[in-house]
C-alpha cells in the first residue's frame, strides 16, 4: 500500500483548492439551511418578479411604473424562475449560492492564469470562500452574488483576452446594479493602455449589451435611472451633515473578512491586519496592469462611498470588500512564499498565525448566525410576515398600506404600499424635501392602513415623549404583532439580540 505521504505528493497541485471550493459550497448551504435568512429588502424585487411573471408589467404596484428595485437584471431572472414555480424565495437562495461560488471559482482560475503561486491561491479562495462577511451578504436574497459573479467573470475573460465577453459581462453588471459603473470603466481603461481595439471591443460589446435595458427603462419608466436612487439620496444622504471622514472610517472598517460582534478591539485588529496584507501586496504588484485593477477600484470606490456617504448600508461596500480580501489573500500567500524560501523555521510559526487568525474569525461567525437566525424568525417570520398574511385575509382588495418595512409585508399582502422610504412612493419624497417628520405622512396620504413600530404608535399618540400628531383620531389599532411581548413603557434591559423585540413589535391601524 501506498503510505498517506506518498498519495499525498502524488495528488495534482490543484486538488486542495479543488476542496476549499467545495468547502466554501458547503459552508453557504449550511449557513443557508441554519439561519433561513432572507433579507426585508429582498422581497421587494421578489414582488416585482412576481408582477412580472404575471403580466402586469415590470411594476411593484399595479398601474405605477416606477423602478424601485436597486437590480433590474436580477428581478428579470427571478421572474423566470417564478414562471417555472411559485418560490421565488428558494430560487433566490440557489442562485445566490451557484453565482457566490462560481465567482470564487473564477478568481482561482484567473490568479492561477496570472501566474500567482499556489500558497496565494490558496490564501485567496480561504477568505473568499469563509469570509463572513461575505456569507451573510451573498445569501440574503439580494443580487450581490450576481455582481461578484459578473465582475469575477469579466475578470477573468479580460486576463484571457476574451475581450466581446468581458464587454457582454459589464453591459450585465450595469443591469445588475448602475452604480458599478468603475469596474467597466477601469477594465476598459487599462486595457487601453496595452491594446486599442481590444478595449473598443469591450466598451463597444458593454454598450450595446446594456442599450436593450437603456431603451426600455427610458421608454418604460421615463428615466434609466432606477428610483430607489433617488429615494435613497433624500432620505439618508441629502440631509446627511455627518464629516466626510467619519463616512471614509466607516468603509474602511468595513474592509476585514470577519464580522466580528463580541469585540470592538478585535475588530480593530481585523481591519488592521486586512490593511497591512494589502498595503504589502499593492507594493509588490502594482505594476502589474491585470492586478492594478484591484487597487484602483478599492481606491475608487472608498472615494466613492465615502464623498457620495453610501455608508448606510453594508451592501454597498462589499465590492470594496470583495477586492481587498483578493488582495489580502495574495499578499498573505506571498508572504508565506518569501519566509519559506528563506526562513523555513519562522514559516512555520507564521502558518500557525494565519490558521489561528482564521480560526478566531470562524468563530465569529458563530453569534452572528444565531442573531441572523434570530432576526429571521422573530422580525421577519413571526412579524412582519404575519402582519402581511393578516392584512391579504382582512384588508378590502385595493387597500393603501403605509409602512417603513416594504418588503414581506408588501409581498405577502399584495395589496397597494406607500413606503416611508419612498423606494415606490414619489410623494414620500416629496415630503422628506420639505423636511415633514415621519410621523405625520399618513396626514398627508391618507392610507387605509398603517403599520407601526409599538413604540412609534405610542409616540405618535403623545406618549413615551412624543407629540400628538391625532393619529387615535383618524385611525384605531386592529391588530398587533409581538412575538416578544416588547413593552414600550418597559423596554427589556438585555436581549440576546438587543433592539430585536422592538424591531419585532408592530401595529396594524385602519383609516376610521
Amino acid at each position: 500500500m501506498k503510505s498517506l505521504k506518498s498519495i499525498y505528493r502524488h495528488l495534482p497541485s490543484d486538488f486542495w483548492i479543488g476542496l476549499l471550493v467545495i468547502l466554501a459550497l458547503v459552508v453557504r448551504i449550511a449557513w443557508v439551511l441554519y439561519t433561513r435568512y432572507t433579507l426585508d429588502d429582498a422581497f421587494i424585487t421578489f414582488r416585482y418578479a412576481r408582477q412580472i411573471a404575471l403580466g402586469n408589467g415590470f411594476v411593484y404596484n399595479l398601474g405605477e411604473r416606477l423602478d424601485g428595485t436597486t437590480s433590474p437584471l436580477f428581478a428579470l431572472l427571478l421572474a423566470v424562475w417564478a414562471k417555472i414555480t411559485s418560490n421565488v424565495v428558494l430560487g433566490s437562495k440557489i442562485l445566490d449560492i451557484v453565482f457566490g461560488v462560481s465567482a470564487i471559482f473564477l478568481v482561482w482560475r484567473t490568479l492561477k492564469s496570472l501566474g500567482r503561486s499556489q500558497a496565494e491561491q490558496i490564501s485567496v479562495i480561504i477568505l473568499l470562500g469563509l469570509s463572513s462577511k461575505l456569507w451573510l451578504m451573498e445569501n440574503e436574497g439580494m443580487e450581490l452574488s450576481l455582481v461578484l459573479f459578473l465582475m469575477a467573470a469579466s475578470w477573468y475573460a479580460v486576463v484571457h483576452k476574451r475581450f466581446a465577453w468581458a464587454g457582454c459581462l459589464l453591459g450585465l453588471l450595469i443591469w445588475t446594479r448602475v452604480d458599478l459603473f468603475l469596474w467597466p470603466i477601469l477594465l476598459v481603461a487599462i486595457t487601453l493602455f496595452s491594446d486599442v481595439r481590444a478595449s473598443l471591443k469591450i466598451a463597444g460589446t458593454a454598450i450595446l449589451t446594456y442599450l436593450p435595458w437603456f431603451v426600455f427603462a427610458t421608454l418604460y419608466f421615463g428615466t434609466p435611472i432606477p428610483y430607489t436612487i433617488i429615494a435613497k439620496w433624500v432620505a439618508y444622504i441629502q440631509f446627511n451633515t455627518a464629516p466626510l471622514i467619519d463616512h471614509f472610517l466607516i468603509v474602511v472598517g468595513y474592509l476585514s473578512p470577519f464580522e466580528i460582534l463580541t469585540s470592538d478591539k478585535l475588530d480593530e485588529l481585523f481591519v488592521g491586519l486586512t490593511l497591512l496584507f494589502a498595503i504589502f501586496q499593492v507594493v509588490r504588484t502594482w505594476r502589474d496592469r491585470r492586478l492594478v485593477i484591484l487597487i484602483c477600484f478599492v481606491l475608487l470606490e472608498i472615494f466613492r462611498l465615502t464623498v457620495t456617504r453610501l455608508t448606510f448600508s453594508d451592501r454597498y461596500m462589499v465590492p470594496a470588500l470583495w477586492a481587498t480580501l483578493i488582495l489580502v489573500g495574495m499578499g498573505a500567500g506571498g508572504l508565506w512564499d518569501i519566509i519559506k524560501a528563506h526562513q523555513p523555521i519562522i514559516g512555520w510559526f507564521y502558518t500557525i498565525a494565519l490558521v489561528l487568525a482564521l480560526f478566531i474569525g470562524l468563530q465569529s461567525a458563530l453569534p452572528l448566525a444565531v442573531d441572523v437566525q434570530l432576526t429571521q424568525t422573530d422580525s421577519y417570520q413571526d412579524s412582519l410576515m404575519k402582519a402581511g398574511l393578516w392584512l391579504r385575509d382582512n384588508a378590502p382588495v385595493g387597500s393603501r398600506v403605509e409602512l417603513e418595512p416594504l418588503g414581506y409585508v408588501g409581498y405577502y399582502s399584495n395589496l397597494t404600499m406607500l413606503d416611508d422610504v419612498g423606494l415606490v412612493t414619489p410623494a414620500v419624497v416629496n415630503l422628506k424635501r420639505q423636511q415633514i417628520s415621519g410621523f405625520s405622512y399618513f396626514s398627508y396620504l391618507k392610507p387605509d392602513f398603517l403599520i407601526l413600530h409599538c413604540d412609534d404608535a405610542l409616540s405618535m399618540q403623545g406618549q413615551l415623549g412624543g407629540q400628538d400628531t391625532g393619529l387615535a383620531t383618524q385611525y384605531v389599532r386592529v391588530e398587533q404583532v409581538n412575538p416578544l411581548n416588547f413593552d414600550p413603557n418597559h423596554p427589556p434591559a438585555q436581549e440576546v439580540l438587543p433592539g430585536l423585540a422592538r424591531e419585532s413589535c408592530y401595529e396594524i391601524w385602519k383609516i376610521n
